[in-house]
């Protein structure tokens, strides 16, 4: 994987070997062509889209330069800036929860566990479906870990460069 260098590194974005991880697994894995929904975006979403090549890719952010870079690098993309009710309602075989944008209404902040139990209610996700958290080894990360594994999600991959990301799978 080559990173363009004309996409900027957030200093909350994953590590570049954190990224080089993502898209490795990604790229090996039989997503290939699924629908996406990330709960932010950025460089990450350029890992992601190099690796899948999804039919539907779908983001939730309020930061306009991380909209603004996103789209530039990835002009398909669905950009929603408003709420988490402004997703399009459909089944999505990789979800990537990094920020949280959009919940509550108007907030910011990462609740990361509350994406979680809203994609779940909303059947958003099915059992085919593949969530990638980030932070997964951080204190930040640590609500969202624990719901998926008291929920039934195993973790099925992982990587910790500064924070981590896990890889869960019903």
């Amino acid at each position: 994987m080559i990173l363009p260098k004309t996409f900027p590194f957030s200093k909350l974005a994953p590590t570049e070997k954190e990224l080089v991880f993502m898209n490795n697994w990604l790229a090996t894995s039989t997503l290939r062509g699924c629908k996406v929904l990330e709960f932010g975006c950025g460089i990450t979403s350029w890992a992601i889209n190099d690796a899948l090549k999804p039919s539907v890719y779908v983001a939730i952010e309020h930061w306009p330069q991380c909209i603004k870079d996103t789209i530039k690098h990835i002009p398909n993309i669905n950009m929603i800036t408003t709420t988490w009710h402004q997703i399009p309602q459909d089944v999505y075989g990789f979800v990537f929860i990094d920020s949280s944008a959009g919940y509550p209404p108007g907030g910011n902040g990462l609740y990361r566990d509350k994406a979680i139990e809203f994609i779940e209610s909303q059947k958003m996700i099915d059992k085919k479906s593949v969530i990638m958290n980030h932070d997964w080894h951080a204190n930040s990360g640590k609500g969202s870990r624990k719901l998926l594994e008291r929920t039934g999600y195993r973790l099925i991959a992982s990587f910790n460069d500064r924070t981590g990301v896990g890889v869960y799978s019903k």
